[in-house]
């Protein structure tokens, strides 16, 4: 290539270029990936003639863990159930306490129901069918009498939800620590979400002791991506907390993985 005048620059270039391509075949045909986040961005600047950005849309990856760390998450798969008794004006609850929907006149914009189990240390691992809904909110709060999400909460909340008819994600809270970039650790509530796949299903991963609840976009059994994770020195009981907003009847609905929901019950 010397001889054909391209210069050393050049061939360093290409070179660096086509390990890199090697390292990052390699990467996405690894059987143990799931995808966590975006590295797309960090990848297309390789060998031109191939369009990585496609590649791993194809391959559904916008990042990746290894199955072992998903399977040890999946350990943690914890039974959570409605408490109708912490219900806010106008949501029905049903008889198995699984489902949620609102079915009042609107009153808040965000009235919440609080689950029965609550969490003082551990991991747990939970999900809830968002379906259709163009309004909902999910997380955890340490507020055991409020039956109502303020639009922008104060200490004790950290949600995900969904609002502006479905075309807004957002993560919510006053503690608001994210991964990088760094200019986003000061940020206050709320922050953007941009996700590349319909958001079906919820998962939500709650280390007490580490210090995090991270959020996942379920798309099926094979296939789980991270949306946000919320760092924070939890020190208080946390309740899971659930709002389907007060702008369509649908319910949200806790995955049971053991059983099927039943006919509502109303609360007031």
């Amino acid at each position: 290539m010397v001889l054909l005048g391209f210069s050393p620059l050049l061939i360093a270039s290409l070179i660096v270029n086509f390990v890199s391509s090697r390292s990052l075949i390699k990467i996405v045909s690894m059987k143990s990936i799931v995808g966590v986040s975006v590295i797309s961005n960090y990848m297309c600047c390789c060998e031109p003639r191939i369009d990585y950005a496609e590649v791993l849309k194809k391959l559904n990856v916008e990042g990746y863990v290894t199955n072992g760390v998903w399977q040890q998450i999946c350990k943690t798969k914890t039974e959570v159930t409605l408490n109708p008794d912490t219900a806010g004006p106008g949501l029905a609850v049903n008889v198995d306490d699984s489902l949620v929907k609102f079915t009042g006149e609107r009153e808040a914009e965000w009235p919440s129901v609080l689950g029965r189990k609550v969490f003082t240390s551990g991991r747990h691992y939970w999900e809830v069918e968002v379906g259709e809904k163009g309004y909902w909110a999910v997380g955890v709060s340490t507020h055991p009498g409020e039956k109502i999400i303020p639009e922008k909460p104060e200490e004790g909340y950290w949600l995900v939800r969904l609002s502006a008819r479905g075309r807004k994600y957002e993560a919510v809270g006053k503690s608001l620590v994210t991964h990088p970039p760094p200019s986003l650790q000061e940020r206050q509530s709320p922050l953007p979400l941009t996700l590349k796949h319909k958001l079906y299903k919820v998962g939500m991963y709650l280390n007490y002791g580490k210090g995090e609840l991270s959020f996942y976009n379920v798309c099926d059994a094979d296939n789980r991506y991270a949306m946000h994770t919320f760092k924070y020195n939890f020190t208080e009981v946390v309740y899971p907390v659930f709002s389907p907003g007060c702008h369509d009847k649908a319910p949200l609905k806790i995955t049971r993985f053991d059983s099927t929901s039943s006919p509502f019950r109303i609360t007031i």
